[in-house]
């Protein structure tokens, strides 16, 4: 993708994308995690209450660690690459 001056947007590398894809998944389960522990405090024996929190879990850390592997990438898409050869 060229920019007008003459410059190129250079993509994100793969070995970013694979960074970035092992933080979402940690972030995602420490979220899941977190979530769990929260609604075991407020429901302590009901087994379908922690099924709901398993789902709430795996939504809520899947959304935030994509949301965060989407803003890494894009900070790695502004990298710019000279052509003025």
């Amino acid at each position: 993708m060229n920019d007008d001056d003459g410059t190129q947007f250079r993509g994100p590398t793969i070995g970013t994308q694979v960074f970035s894809i092992f933080i979402a998944m940690i972030v995602g389960v420490f979220v899941a995690i977190v979530t769990i522990l929260f609604f075991e405090m407020l429901f302590r024996t009901n087994k379908e209450a922690m099924l709901v929190a398993l789902v709430f879990a795996v939504i809520l850390g899947s959304g935030y660690g994509l949301r965060l592997r989407r803003v890494a990438l894009r900070s790695a898409k502004d990298t710019r690459v000279n052509q003025s050869d």
